[in-house]
């Protein structure tokens, strides 16, 4: 399994599009990395949990197009 894409730092917008932890992987601190990796090789399926949670709701909700239709509302 490959996390290089899948786990981020921290960030207010991480949190206000998905829950961390449920739908990404997230950090703030080098010791939540760590935290993160070693549960990622403890937990294979739990990642590949939280990897496929965090996508569902990527394609359902943070799309180019759903970002364009807000733009496009706030423009009317």
């Amino acid at each position: 399994m490959s996390l290089g894409r899948d786990i981020v730092g921290h960030r207010p917008i991480v949190s206000g599009c998905f829950e961390p932890g449920r739908e990404v992987l997230a950090f703030g601190t080098r010791e939540e990395l760590f935290e993160i990796l070693a549960r990622a090789r403890r937990e294979p399926a739990e990642m590949e949990k939280v990897r496929d949670t965090g996508h569902r709701r990527a394609l359902a909700e943070h799309t180019y197009e759903h970002r364009l239709k807000v733009i496009l509302s706030s423009l009317a």
